[in-house]
């Protein structure tokens, strides 16, 4: 049992390194974690897809665009790490 549970939160910690993303989000680049992050406006609340969020909220629609094509190639890859086991 302690084999199963060692692989399962190995694969877990491959999966939520996979959804970092190494240039962080824009403007707010401290901030790695593509699907989960503080909210622009209020740091005590969060937010999902900051970075997209942020973007679409400034009517940056080319960028969020090119961002919602990355983040989906780090869900992609995050969803393969999982499978891999």
């Amino acid at each position: 049992m302690n084999i199963r549970r060692k692989d399962y939160n190995d694969r877990m910690s491959r999966f939520e390194t996979a959804l970092l993303d190494p240039a962080g989000i824009p403007e707010r680049t401290q901030f790695k974690h593509t699907v989960f992050g503080p909210s622009r406006w209020d740091d005590t609340a969060k937010s999902q897809f900051p970075g997209i969020r942020a973007l679409v909220e400034d009517g940056k629609w080319t960028e969020a665009n090119v961002l919602v094509g990355q983040t989906a190639g780090l869900l992609v890859k995050a969803a393969e790490v999982l499978n891999l086991g």
